[in-house]
């Protein structure tokens, strides 16, 4: 179980992907981040080592992958890979991110079965 502690929380850098208009449901789980994704993770790597961080957990994505490794790269911290914590859709995504903090209690049932899904991954 969750205990109340600091949690932070990092999506992945930039994707091809996420910059097209088209509206995707599943991105494969080997796309790379670009030269956008790359920059951006570099940019928050020294936020991310000055932060008190003991494990650090990431979908298996390699994005997301990408991304861990970048920012955690001063970090001596214990890594885990979760599948649960993979793909979220652009609609979930939008629809979450909408309904802030209240997320969980207001979400419509895509939004609240992925929200289930990454608390199962990381309890």
């Amino acid at each position: 179980m969750i205990l109340k502690k600091e949690f932070y929380f990092i999506r992945h850098g930039q994707t091809d992907h996420n910059i097209s208009a088209v509206e995707k449901i599943d991105l494969p789980a080997h796309t790379t981040l670009n030269s956008t994704g790359l920059t951006q993770a570099n940019g928050i790597e020294p936020i991310i080592a000055s932060l008190p961080i003991k494990t650090v957990c990431c979908s298996p994505f390699k994005r997301a992958q990408e991304t861990k490794d970048i920012v955690t790269s001063r970090l001596s911290a214990h890594h885990c890979e979760i599948e649960e914590l993979g793909e979220c859709s652009s609609l979930i995504w939008k629809e979450m991110t909408s309904l802030g903090t209240m997320a969980y209690l207001q979400a419509k049932d895509p939004v609240r079965k992925f929200m289930q899904q990454v608390l199962k991954g990381v309890n």
